[in-house]
């Protein structure tokens, strides 16, 4: 029987991110030292190179393949290594730790099953396959939830997908897009994920078999106050830590020690930004000591730290059962204002009325 052959891809092109970088590295090397690893990274210089020497199986590119860019990348990268007559592409994000074998999460899958991951809490937008209808797809699967690209399986079979994901990212319609600030761009064209989602729920595509990895069980993604919330927790403490942490939106080695954000909930969510399951997984490598933002920015983080036994499930726990509780308040008025608006219209736009009235007396 002919073995198949599998690759890990990596790919980061920001200097200011090999910290995280060499973290997975390592991470990776410890778990899944048998399987090779190809990073493109074009800054990698003379100290880079030498120090992935010591680990094992892995090879760097220093440059990235024709029209690949930031996020944008990962169709340009699994495409040149499918290509090179490599089976098995899995894809890493440069701002994830793995903490076991991963392919012991992937499973045994076969060759057509396409794996991505559940998207984070905080962006959980897609109902009636919204991303495939905005770029006008006819719609033939739904999910309940966006895609996140951040993990990511494909084979052989699934090149004419990337073929047709690549063609989309590097379309001027895109392109555009990615020129507005992130809170102008549209829903369906916010970054590459979403161009993902949108094809995997097309006539098109909607025959690929898919594996998604669900927050909680197989992954962290860890963004802002929602990020890991009491019920991921609850989860991790039966069956552990996920194979995959992903660390999503603010980067704690980009942080500023001497940021705080104002107010209480603004020390609150800079204690939260602190634990991230993402420091603790890092700082047990044990593999770049003494960085300053593996430190906590407050005696709350360093107090939250200890009183949760340096557990990642436990550290936080307080902060997460409060954003929780937000976070349902939020959605119980939301649902209010739904049923209002249902029943009596009417009233519910005198009653905006009267708020943007009260708002403009304010500001007045």
């Amino acid at each position: 029987m002919t073995e198949t052959r599998r690759v890990i891809c990596v790919a980061e092109d920001r200097k200011s991110c090999e910290h995280a970088l060499k973290l997975l590295l390592v991470s990776l090397s410890r778990h899944n030292a048998n399987t090779s690893v190809i990073v493109f990274y074009p800054p990698a210089d003379r100290e880079f190179i030498d120090w992935v020497k010591t680990l094992e199986n892995i090879s760097v590119r220093a440059a990235w393949p024709g029209g690949a860019f930031g996020w944008n990348a990962k169709p340009h990268m699994m495409l040149a290594l499918l290509n090179e007559g490599n089976d098995e592409i899995l894809w890493v994000d440069s701002d994830v730790l793995v903490t076991r074998d991963v392919f012991d999460t992937i499973g045994e899958l076969t060759g057509d099953a396409l794996v991505a991951c559940e998207e984070c809490l905080q962006n959980q937008d897609e109902k009636n396959a919204l991303r495939a209808r905005l770029w006008g797809f006819p719609v033939k699967r739904e999910f309940r939830f966006p895609l996140n690209s951040g993990v990511m399986r494909v084979t052989q079979a699934h090149v004419q997908l990337l073929v047709r994901w690549k063609e989309l990212l590097e379309s001027a319609r895109y392109q555009n897009a990615q020129m507005q600030p992130m809170s102008l761009r549209p829903r369906h064209m916010f970054s590459d994920q979403d161009v993902l989602t949108a094809l995997l729920c097309s006539e098109e595509f909607h025959d690929i078999p898919a594996k998604i990895l669900r927050r909680g069980y197989d992954i962290i993604q860890y963004y802002g106050e929602m990020g890991f919330t009491p019920a991921e927790r609850i989860i991790c403490m039966f069956k552990g830590m996920p194979t995959f942490v992903h660390q999503q939106g603010s980067k704690p080695w980009h942080a500023d020690p001497d940021e705080k954000l104002k107010g209480l909930r603004g020390q609150f969510v800079t204690a939260y930004l602190d634990l991230s399951p993402y420091i603790t997984i890092a700082i047990g490598l044990n593999a770049m000591p003494g960085q300053s933002w593996m430190r906590g920015r407050s005696k709350l983080s360093t107090a939250l730290r200890v009183v949760g036994f340096r557990y990642p499930p436990l550290i936080g726990l307080p902060l997460a059962i409060l954003f929780d509780l937000e976070r349902l308040a939020s959605a119980s008025r939301r649902g209010v204002i739904n049923v209002i608006g249902a029943l009596w219209p009417d009233l519910l736009a005198s009653m905006r009325s009267r708020r943007s009235a009260r708002n403009a007396r304010k500001s007045f």
